[in-house]
């Protein structure tokens, strides 16, 4: 949870990071250290005036150590079928994309984030993206339900982790509640465990996030 600041333009010579950034770029940072491929997700991308996934992209080539701007990639649209979605993740990974930002809605269905390749001498190459991260949220449960689990995979092997960041004292923080509510409600239908629900730790520079299951 972070305390509410006014957004301002990166190109500007007196741009500061908001604190909820700040976080972005820690976990990260800390994420790949490990190893640990990210995806990104970005609720509110349809408009040019809401639209963040640009100013993401250059916020981390800038602060993350050890990260280039050619290994952090935006998927921009759902409109072309999944299976060219999946190949597009398919051809970056193998160019080295090591972040992917997106809008969850583009990859809520049909997507695996955990998969492997031929090279080109023939030799398979295994892929992985198991880190999670919603940077935005929505309040569709059918988008949060599907998105949040695509680095859940019978070949997984890594430990599967889902972050849900939040501001202090905005809707942002209804938002999550409503959607821990509904998934609450969905074990009602659902034989999901119970921990798979949203946990919140609330303090500074506290993150929201799922339990980390394998």
């Amino acid at each position: 949870m972070y305390k509410r600041q006014i957004w301002q333009t990166i190109d500007k010579p007196d741009f500061k990071l908001l604190n909820k950034e700040k976080e972005l770029i820690k976990l990260v940072e800390s994420e790949l250290s490990e190893d640990r491929n990210c995806v990104i997700y970005v609720e509110y991308s349809s408009s040019p005036m809401t639209n963040i996934t640009g100013r993401l992209k250059k916020i981390l080539a800038a602060n993350v150590k050890g990260l280039d701007d050619k290994e952090i990639m935006i998927l921009k649209s759902a409109s072309p079928s999944p299976k060219k979605r999946e190949e597009w993740i398919h051809k970056q990974a193998a160019k080295g994309m090591r972040v992917m930002i997106c809008n969850p809605r583009c990859v809520e269905v049909g997507l695996d984030f955990c998969f492997s390749e031929l090279d080109a001498f023939g030799n398979k190459v295994d892929y992985n993206y198991p880190t999670l991260i919603f940077y935005q949220n929505g309040y569709s449960y059918f988008t949060l339900a599907q998105a949040s689990r695509r680095h859940y995979r019978l070949c997984q092997k890594e430990e599967c982790r889902t972050f849900y960041f939040a501001s202090e004292d905005t809707i942002q923080m209804d938002v999550l509640q409503i959607m821990a509510e509904k998934v609450e409600g969905s074990f009602v239908f659902t034989v999901l465990d119970s921990e798979d629900s949203i946990w919140f730790v609330v303090g500074d520079n506290c993150l929201l996030y799922t339990s980390d299951a394998a």
